[in-house]
């Protein structure tokens, strides 16, 4: 019961008992010395983690398990089996399901299960007596071309702290932008290499610094830019950064969309009827949180204005993100679904009910797309970049100098962006220090919603 307990204090919603109520039945459902386990399933490494947004994560886990259990139980064991395989992507496609067909189920668009592992396609929404929709859920993962972006950009990263260290260089921002399309290895290696010799020209050329307190470097296809972070007051023992790095999209990534769009479509045909005037085919895909919606959606309209022959008439694009809001330090989960169908094969049906409506266990429903990253001024990210069709990646921590005697409020750790955490680092009067880290998640990104 120990686990249990801790995840409880983790939780900070006001509705405690239906917080017990759903960690049991998630222990009830996965044992808790299954839970423990320190293996490669996604329930487990989320059981593992101490941060808020991983108890969230689990909380929705266990509410959409209560639901479909309602639905069909055997649907769900065989369901939650499946969601315990040791393949990362098998068991997250499984969690996939069960979380998003219990979003989907209400009143208004009831959610019926068909045969377990019906080919093509995984439940039927009821709209009315004599129309449905037969739906197939896609969950799209990262591409492998933003996997090796991400990969290369974490070594980069790593390479800068090494050069905080070495040159002992002040509180610094760092952000790169790659200038010609998507970089190939050989760009990647050719920042590798050079960035320990700019960072420590920065450090060799204080004039210029205390001049202007930035410099603009252009280095072959890379554009970066180096600025100290502001006027707090940092702690020296430990090296305070921000780290943004952007490059375009892969030329791929559209038709990459395109593909699976078209694969889901194929797909759903080859083992269901065609479509008739009161049934239709739908996809509701679940997009990484890391790529532009609006653009997404973009390119669902083109493949309907491409392919008019395709029988699938329904396409609605969802998309879950941690937001921040930057002014108050605060962030909030967020959930997005565009919703693109072909009109003139919708005559007779009742307008108000095309449209995916989903019931939230935590978080709201955004009009807007995720906020881009910070840009930090004076000890304040005030300015916030927005950019699409490029992949990003933004990591950081501010460790901030605070006496014994400050506020309880500056005492707090908290996100500043995506990706970067102000730490503050107690120091008391007899010269021993504590770092107050909170409990975050290492990565702004959700493994299971």
């Amino acid at each position: 019961m120990a686990t249990l307990e801790k995840y409880n204090k983790l939780y900070y919603g006001s509705d405690h008992e239906h917080v017990v109520e759903l960690f049991e039945l998630l222990i009830t459902h996965y044992t808790s010395e299954w839970l423990e386990r320190n293996e490669s399933n996604p329930i487990q490494q989320l059981w593992l983690r101490s941060d808020e947004v991983a108890t969230i994560e689990l909380l929705t886990l266990a509410s959409g398990i209560k639901i479909m259990e309602s639905i069909n139980s055997q649907w769900l064991k065989k369901q939650i089996k499946k969601s315990k395989e040791s393949n990362f992507n098998n068991a997250k496609g499984a969690v996939f399901e069960i979380i998003c067909l219990s979003m989907l189920h209400g009143e208004k668009m009831p959610v019926e299960l068909p045969k377990y592992d019906q080919p093509g396609y995984d439940a039927i929404l009821n709209i009315d007596e004599t129309k449905n929709i037969r739906l197939s859920l896609k969950s799209f993962g990262l591409s492998e071309h933003e996997k090796v972006f991400r990969r290369y950009a974490q070594y980069v990263e790593k390479k800068i702290i090494q050069s905080l260290y070495r040159y002992d260089l002040k509180p610094l921002q760092v952000f790169i932008v790659f200038q010609s399309g998507y970089p190939v290895r050989n760009d990647w290696f050719y920042l590798i290499r050079h960035i320990d010799f700019i960072l420590s020209a920065l450090q060799e050329r204080p004039s210029i610094e205390v001049k202007t307190n930035h410099r603009d470097i252009r280095f072959g296809t890379w554009y970066i830019f180096c600025k100290e972070m502001g006027d707090l007051e940092y702690d020296d023992s430990l090296k305070s950064y921000t780290f943004c790095i952007m490059a375009s999209h892969h030329r791929n990534e559209q038709r990459r969309i395109f593909s699976k769009i078209d694969e889901a479509c194929e797909n759903l045909l080859r083992h269901s009827k065609h479509e008739s005037n009161s049934v239709k085919n739908a996809l509701f895909i679940s997009i990484p949180d890391t790529s532009d919606i609006e653009t997404c959606n973009e390119w669902v309209k083109q493949y309907f204005e491409q392919y008019p022959e395709k029988e699938i008439s329904f396409i609605a694009l969802y998309q879950s993100y941690l937001s921040w809001n930057i002014p108050i330090k605060s962030q909030v989960i967020g959930h997005r679904i565009l919703d693109n169908f072909r009109k003139e094969r919708f005559e007779g049906w009742p307008e108000d009910k095309l449209k995916f409506e989903i019931t939230l266990f935590a978080g709201r429903m955004m009009k807007v797309s995720k906020s881009g990253f910070g840009i930090q001024r004076d000890g304040k990210f005030e300015h916030v970049i927005t950019m699409k069709n490029v992949y990003s990646y933004q990591r950081g921590k501010e460790y901030r100098f605070q006496t014994e005697s400050a506020s309880e409020e500056l005492k707090q750790s908290y996100h500043l962006s995506p990706g970067v955490i102000s730490i503050p680092v107690i120091v008391y009067e007899n010269g021993n220090r504590r770092l107050l880290a909170g409990r975050f998640a290492q990565d702004p990104e959700f493994l299971l919603i």
